[in-house]
């Protein structure tokens, strides 16, 4: 189960379509269920190979999107799907075999067709961050294979969400490039 309104009535958002009930939002990162790293996930240095933090990312965004309206159910109905269309992750720190695993999302933006959100990976038990993950998504209409605007119920889940993260700390790694930083010699 994901945790989208676990705090007080002062610190929720809500939204709601004309004649849908209300989805409520807290003002703080949407937080996956835990999960558990398995053996065959982990490499010959004895840590969580790198493929699998994408899977954990990906399966906490799963729960956000059917949270927004956007999930597999939404694309069964419409033909409409999101598209990952930049991506950067950070490895701070070792996740080994048997430990557990839980995802922060924070919607860090959105507008009628995108969601810039952010993703922390966090280690169950100890509560150190292992990795996090930036992305730009982009709604598509699966017939055309192009971009399209949220339908309204999305748009109103999606606002709110927004707005329930809009004065959360921007995650430090969030905006950061890939390159070397070279030490200007005098």
């Amino acid at each position: 189960m994901y945790q989208i309104a676990t705090m007080s009535q002062s610190t929720i958002v809500s939204a709601a379509a004309a004649g849908e009930p209300a989805m409520v939002f807290a003002k703080a990162p949407i937080r996956s269920p835990a999960m558990a790293v398995e053996p065959q996930w982990i490499d010959y240095n004895g840590h969580l190979n790198v493929a699998w933090y994408q899977v954990f990312f990906c399966r906490a965004i799963e729960g956000v999107f059917a949270l927004l309206g956007i999930g597999e159910e939404y694309y069964a109905q419409t033909n409409s799907s999101m598209f990952v269309l930049e991506s950067h992750t950070s490895y701070l720190r070792e996740i080994k075999d048997g430990d557990r695993i839980i995802v922060d999302t924070q919607i860090l933006d959105s507008d009628s067709k995108r969601i810039h959100l952010f993703q922390t990976l966090i280690h169950a038990e100890d509560s150190f961050i292992s990795a996090t993950n930036e992305s730009m998504q982009m709604h598509i209409d699966m017939t055309k294979r192009r971009a399209a605007p949220f339908r309204a119920e999305q748009i109103a889940r999606l606002a709110a969400c927004t707005a329930a993260h809009a004065d959360l700390r921007t995650p430090e790694q969030a905006g950061r490039s890939v390159g070397i930083r070279r030490r200007q010699v005098e």
